[in-house]
C-alpha cells in the first residue's frame, strides 16, 4: 500500500477513485481508501417529501378534519388536494406485529417517477393508530418498477 500527501481534497478523492488501495493524507487527516465505502456514500436513495394529508387523500380519499363549526355544530374538513396526474399503483400488507399492520404503497407522480411509502395501522379495533399519525411530512423513496417471473409451487390434487 502506498501513501500520497496532498492538501487538495478533490485531488485526493480523484486519486482514491483511480487507486483504491492508496492511503491519502490531507492536512494530517488520514483517509483510508475504502472505495466501496465512498461509492456507497455517493449512492444514497433518492427521496422526496410529501405532505401527509396529500398522501392520505391519494391513498384513502381522506381529508384533514379542521374542527367543529361553532354555528352549525358540524365538523369541517379541509378541501381535497388536486391529485391530477397522480395514481396509486399498488398497496400491500408488508409486515405485522402484535398491535400494528405495516403497509407499503407505490404511487406515480405526473413526471412519471414512482415512489414508495410505508405506514402503520392498528391491527385490532382497540388500536387507535392511523397512517402517518405523528408525521406532517412523509419521506418517500423513489423506486423503479421491474417485471419479474415468479415460480409458485401449487399442491398436486389426486
Amino acid at each position: 500500500m502506498s501513501a500520497i500527501k496532498t492538501d487538495d481534497l478533490e485531488a485526493a478523492l480523484a486519486l482514491l477513485d483511480e487507486q483504491p488501495l492508496v492511503t491519502v493524507q490531507i492536512d494530517a487527516v488520514i483517509i483510508d481508501a475504502a472505495k466501496a465505502h465512498l461509492a456507497a456514500m455517493r449512492k444514497q436513495p433518492v427521496t422526496r417529501e410529501f405532505d401527509k394529508w396529500f398522501l392520505k387523500f391519494l391513498f384513502f380519499k381522506e381529508t384533514e378534519r379542521l374542527g367543529k363549526n361553532a354555528e352549525t355544530g358540524k365538523y369541517e374538513w379541509a378541501p381535497a388536494p388536486d391529485i391530477t396526474g397522480y395514481r396509486v399503483i399498488r398497496t400491500w400488507l408488508s409486515d405485522t406485529s402484535r398491535w400494528n399492520n405495516i403497509f407499503t404503497g407505490i404511487f406515480q407522480i405526473p413526471d412519471g417517477t414512482f415512489w414508495k411509502v410505508t405506514w402503520s395501522e392498528g391491527a385490532t379495533e382497540d388500536q387507535d393508530a392511523e397512517a402517518w399519525d405523528y408525521e406532517k411530512i412523509v419521506t418517500a423513496a423513489q423506486v423503479k418498477l421491474q417485471h419479474r417471473d415468479v415460480l409458485i409451487a401449487e399442491p398436486v390434487v389426486a
